[in-house]
């Protein structure tokens, strides 16, 4: 079955991260008790921004014009738990990989991401945390896993249109960032906090 497209800012891991958290992930026992209800590595996103569904070519244009004035630093996420919830209101379970912490640095990503759609009149109000979904219908529930922290460094933002079956991200445009705001702190992998 078909989806109608949603265009939306974002990131995705290069393919080679993605290897290597799958590895972690399957180190962790994760991804054996997902199996095959675990989406697609190549659809493993972090959302910065709400979901324009079905645009026509003047909303792309003005999608296109907003990621080119996005203006912010590049920010390093640290997942360090996989998560079970109940999802609403479908009532499957929800998997999801979460960060430690919040780092200001997201937040002031996801300001700029909001500042530039409102200048081309695209403004929403969608509200993002820093976490990759990893799947909406889990099966059953099972109690957090910790891992040993992933390090993310996100240095670019994506314009990403989701569409087809099987369902797939196509990147429509990309944008860089510029260097981190603030030197990158030494973290001990081997925390699990």
């Amino acid at each position: 079955m078909a989806t109608m497209p949603r265009y939306f800012f974002g990131v995705l891991p290069r393919p080679d991260e993605s290897e290597q958290w799958l590895t972690r992930l399957a180190a962790a026992g994760v991804a054996s008790k997902l199996g095959r209800r675990m989406f697609a590595m190549a659809n493993w996103h972090q959302t910065l921004s709400g979901r324009h569904f079905d645009a026509d070519d003047t909303t792309i244009a003005r999608l296109l014009q907003a990621g080119a004035r996005i203006n912010a630093s590049a920010v390093t996420l640290r997942f360090n738990r996989v998560i079970w919830t109940q999802g609403e209101p479908e009532r499957r379970n929800h998997c999801t990989l979460f960060t430690q912490g919040r780092p200001v640095e997201f937040d002031a990503l996801l300001g700029a991401v909001q500042a530039a759609l409102a200048e081309v009149g695209l403004g929403d109000s969608e509200g993002h945390r820093p976490h990759i979904t990893l799947s909406y219908d889990a099966g059953e529930l099972h109690p957090t896993v910790q891992l040993i922290p992933i390090e993310w460094s996100i240095d670019e933002v994506l314009l990403l249109k989701g569409h087809g079956n099987p369902y797939r991200y196509d990147v429509i445009g990309r944008w860089p960032l510029l260097p981190p705001a603030s030197p990158q702190h030494q973290v001990d992998l081997f925390a699990l906090g």
